[in-house]
């Protein structure tokens, strides 16, 4: 109803008043207006399919990082400063020590362990008593002619492959008793170094204490 209705119909009360008959209050019911634009607006029903499953991404794999990347820059600063600043004659065989520590498990444990071994032995190859053998490996082996090895490089093997258990790489040419691995199986088992002070120099009550001096070089 507009405006003007609704004056009307107040004006046709107050007439009725006036003239004695009944007000009229009826008020006409209007009927909804057509549209004539022709638009119609489209309502769209919502989505109503199954809810689509997300893609999983594939979680990118790490890039392993190498064991000790720097370990033999460390072993060759623990020598030299060990030493003051000079090259030592067992630095040639950082890169011996270092293939071992990174592949026995007790020596990834103990990765400066060799090295340290051969400052306590013969001052990192300075003082070395036995032929072939800065590590004394096998000592009292060697001065009863039972152990000869042919160089540096195979001492060392002989020493590590032993402490690690790596029976396979032992030496064929040795007889089988001292080709055994067991000896360091105490080692193996506990990780102390006090074990393998004890192993190694059983008759120096000292060579843990120098052992663990010698590590410090490589700290």
């Amino acid at each position: 109803m507009t405006l003007r209705d609704l004056q009307d119909k107040i004006a046709n009360f107050f007439s009725s008043l006036a003239g004695g008959g009944e007000p009229d209050f009826s008020f006409k019911k209007e009927e909804p207006k057509q549209d004539t634009t022709g638009f119609k607006l489209k309502i769209k029903r919502p989505f109503t399919g199954p809810t689509p499953t997300p893609t999983a991404m594939p979680t990118p794999t790490p890039t392993p990082t190498p064991l000790f990347p720097d370990l033999e820059e460390r072993m060759r600063a623990g020598f030299l400063k060990y030493s003051g600043g000079k090259t030592l004659p067992i630095a040639p065989y950082v890169p011996q020590f270092a293939q071992a520590a990174r592949k026995y498990p007790i020596l990834q444990q103990h990765p400066f362990l060799m090295p340290a071994v051969s400052i306590t032995e013969s001052s990192g190859g300075q003082n070395v008593t036995r032929e072939n053998n800065p590590l004394n490996w096998g000592a009292r082996l060697q001065e009863k002619g039972l152990y000869k090895p042919g160089s540096w490089e195979e001492s060392i093997n002989d020493a590590i492959t032993a402490i690690a258990g790596d029976l396979e790489a032992r030496p064929t040419t040795q007889p089988e008793r001292y080709r055994s691995t067991t000896y360091y199986e105490p080692f193996r088992q506990s990780g102390e170094l006090q074990t393998f002070a004890d192993i190694y120099e059983p008759a120096n009550k000292d060579y843990y204490r120098t052992l663990i001096e010698a590590l410090k070089n490589f700290q």
